[in-house]
């Protein structure tokens, strides 16, 4: 009858897509079982149990770690494998209260820098640059690299950085956009700039015996998404005048924002044609 033909044409046609079930089945469960390094359940109980499934030992760390980099072959000689990544984090905020365990005023837990430093190293990180925003701050990330940097006084060099158990740490000498009433809150605007000149050649890298901490000039630039806290025309004044402090300290600048280029570059421009900002 046309009932049976049909229902035995369906059969016909699940039985093989059983059988590719099974197969998706027995070879997903080899695959986790290679991952896992244990013996994958056969699902066939006609195969003697020598053949149903292999162990397979777990990936050994080191072909682990070529796998997560691109471009490694996990087979090549391990001398002849690339050397180890090695960072440098240009902008650090080392100063802030949460290193040393306070948040908004309130102390929550006791000062962990030094283990963040450390795993930091561990992660192949061997410099860091900590950023300051005030002279004040600049004063603070100084002693902050003296106590916290592991190499001998005086020893920058690439073999002591490599060596050591925490990144080298530098710093930057400025004031940042927002802060800039600094200058007029000292009631010495120029006395307060020529603070930041004589810190930053007294601290300078290469000055100190080779020990000077000081790197760049900054952070500055120019805030307008946050004038609230300083007005646009201060941070445009006192933005040029980090111009001088580079060029008597002999030090590039560290610069923040999209229109701080822009405006740097129009600084550059002027000066070049004699005109005073």
């Amino acid at each position: 009858p046309p009932v049976t033909s049909t229902r035995s044409a369906a059969v016909a046609t699940a039985v093989p897509s059983i059988r590719t079930m099974r197969a998706g089945v027995s070879r997903t469960r080899s695959s986790l079982a290679r991952l896992a390094g244990t013996r994958a359940p056969s699902t066939s109980s006609s195969a003697p149990p020598s053949r149903r499934a292999r162990l397979v030992r777990p990936a050994s760390r080191s072909a682990l770690a070529a796998m997560s980099e691109p471009g490694r072959d996990a087979s090549a000689n391990p001398a002849d494998a690339p050397p180890p990544r090695r960072y440098v984090d240009i902008g650090a905020n080392l100063t802030d209260g949460m290193f040393r365990g306070e948040y908004h005023g309130k102390k929550y837990h006791r000062e962990d820098l030094a283990r963040v430093l450390t795993r930091a190293r561990d992660a192949g990180v061997e410099t860091v640059l900590v950023t300051a925003g005030t002279l004040e701050e600049a004063e603070e990330a100084v002693r902050l690299a003296e106590r916290n940097d592991p190499r001998a006084a005086g020893d920058m060099s690439v073999a002591a950085s490599m060596t050591a158990s925490a990144p080298a740490l530098f710093t930057t000498v400025g004031v940042h956009p927002t802060r800039c009433d600094a200058f007029e809150d000292s009631g010495d605007p120029e006395g307060f700039f020529e603070k930041l000149v004589d810190f930053a050649t007294k601290n300078k890298r290469g000055a100190l015996g080779g020990r000077g901490r000081v790197v760049a000039v900054g952070e500055c630039g120019l805030d307008y998404d946050r004038t609230q806290f300083c007005a646009k025309e201060t941070q445009q004044k006192w933005f040029a005048r980090h111009f001088e402090l580079a060029r008597r300290t002999n030090l590039p600048m560290f610069l923040i924002y999209p229109a701080t280029l822009r405006a740097a570059a129009r600084t550059r421009d002027a000066r070049a044609a004699g005109k005073n900002l």
